[in-house]
């Protein structure tokens, strides 16, 4: 799927929430849980922080984006620029 943002959105690949279980095991979250991260995969003409660029990890505020498209182990969003925290170094 080929999604260009509009404006100063930019396009978030969001990683599926995993939570371990004291006995080793895996529950995957389900959409309460989203996680607050994700890596930039498109950016609108009108972002304004040059910061910001494809393949950046950036933590952005719960429950200000929008799905725009599930797939198994795939989950986009649609962040606006204003609502972008900062960017994660490691």
């Amino acid at each position: 799927m080929n999604l260009l943002p509009i404006n100063d959105y930019v396009i978030v690949k969001i990683p599926p929430k995993k939570q371990k279980v004291s006995t080793g095991g895996i529950i995957c979250g389900n959409t309460e849980t989203r996680e607050q991260s994700g890596v930039i995969v498109a950016i609108g003409p009108r972002v304004k922080d040059k910061e910001l660029k494809i393949g950046n990890k950036i933590f952005f505020q719960l429950g200000d984006f929008k799905i725009v498209h599930t797939a198994p182990n795939e989950e986009l969003a649609a962040v606006s620029e204003q609502h972008i925290v900062g960017v994660i170094e490691e």
